[in-house]
């Protein structure tokens, strides 16, 4: 199946600490932390997402969802990898299957951050 791309209007914002990421300040390195705004419904993995604005925490096999000014958090499995070039702006690839849209992949806009979604 053909995979449609979207671009997403809001860029990605970096909230992460520097100290938290700075190999020289003795602080174990935390998972890096963004702002994604959705502007349709959809489904990554075997959760259902609303549009609207999520946190998205980056682990090493996963992706953290949090939305924005809620308490509920969806774990979704995901291949972390790191590409060459940074990404100019955030695109979300995403697939027409069944009625529904599926999240596949995500490429972090300002970072070599690819997110497969699995």
């Amino acid at each position: 199946m053909k995979l449609l791309k979207y671009l997403v209007p809001a860029i990605l914002l970096v909230t992460s600490l520097s100290a938290a990421n700075n190999p020289k300040s003795g602080a174990a390195p935390r998972a890096k932390t963004y702002v994604l705004q959705l502007s349709e419904d959809v489904k990554a993995g075997n959760v259902a997402l609303h549009q609207g604005r999520y946190e998205v925490t980056v682990e090493q096999t996963k992706i953290i969802l949090t939305p924005k000014g809620k308490t509920e958090r969806f774990e979704i499995p995901a291949t972390i990898s790191t590409v060459d070039k940074k990404f100019h702006t955030t695109k979300l690839s995403m697939k027409a299957e069944n009625g529904a849209t599926l999240l596949k992949q995500i490429d972090l806009g300002g970072t070599k951050t690819k997110i497969e979604i699995q």
